[in-house]
């Protein structure tokens, strides 16, 4: 029993270890970019990805905000592990009809785990995740709201790197 319990603790404490690691290099990415003098929007939404990516577990991870060249709301830093990805990614988002719409259009979070029904998420034809778990989050300052991060994960629940978040 000393040996079962000596081994548990060498576990707990390699996860956290793991989980302040990727807690440190996630911190890590934003300092670097607060560094810059002069960060594109791109830029900043591609390390605001790399970051959250760091900490969760997703199945696709994404940045949405406006986007002056289409004249509307796009996905513009995504990861992903869905292999499908593409196949249903359109260029626009309708923030009339999506639930990343409705975090920007209220600016307020959604978290939805399980997902029960058919719901659009960001695109309407994106594969339904049926059990999993989608979380959006509006990026905003006090004035203004400039996007909203999502978070997408299949059946389970979300995690902060192995920990359910409740």
């Amino acid at each position: 029993s000393k040996l079962i319990s000596a081994l548990g603790k060498n576990y707990l404490e390699k996860a956290q270890l793991k989980q302040a690691s990727n807690s440190f290099d996630a911190i890590n990415i934003l300092h670097k970019l607060s560094e810059k003098s002069s960060a594109e929007f791109g830029e900043i939404a591609d390390s605001l990805v790399e970051a959250a990516a760091k900490i969760v577990e997703f199945s696709t991870i994404g940045f949405c905000c406006y986007d002056n060249t289409l004249q509307g709301w796009s996905v513009i830093a995504v990861r992903t592990f869905d292999k499908n990805y593409e196949t249903y990614s359109e260029t626009e988002v309708n923030i009339n009809s999506s639930l990343i719409g409705e975090t920007i259009r209220v600016c307020s979070t959604i978290f939805i785990n399980p997902i029960i029904e058919d719901l659009i998420r960001v695109y309407p034809r994106e594969s339904q995740n049926m059990g999993g778990f989608f979380a959006s989050i509006p990026v905003k300052t006090n004035d203004n709201i400039y996007g909203a991060l999502y978070i997408d994960g299949e059946k389970g629940i979300l995690r902060y790197r192995g920990i359910p978040i409740e």
